[in-house]
């Protein structure tokens, strides 16, 4: 296993035991009183787990691609897509969310 892998695996595990223990408050948010690009990704991704679609695209609309971004993370080696097309997909992925915060804070 790649040693870039084992890194992104740890940082989604200490992800989702922060999300679990309900600790973890938006340093942006905090700081600035506005929602950060990612503000509500939580609470959609648990409301997904729970099978309540609804609810999580009204916390947050673009969960859907943080759930593909992972699985291809898990499955990489197998559906590489090339280093020039990742980077396509994160400058799309980076727009999206982008598009999606203006529109929020607006």
């Amino acid at each position: 296993m790649k040693r870039s892998n084992v890194y992104i695996k740890r940082g989604i595990l200490a992800c989702i035991i922060l999300a679990c223990l309900s600790q973890y408050r938006c340093p942006f948010r905090a700081l600035f009183h506005k929602p950060c690009p990612g503000c509500g990704m939580t609470r959609a991704i648990l409301a997904c787990l729970r099978l309540d679609f609804q609810k999580a695209f009204q916390y947050h609309s673009l969960f859907p691609i943080v759930i593909i971004t992972v699985i291809y993370l898990f499955f990489r080696e197998k559906w590489y897509i090339g280093k020039k097309g990742e980077q396509i997909v994160l400058c799309v992925f980076m727009l999206l969310f982008l598009g999606r915060w203006c529109i929020c804070i607006v």
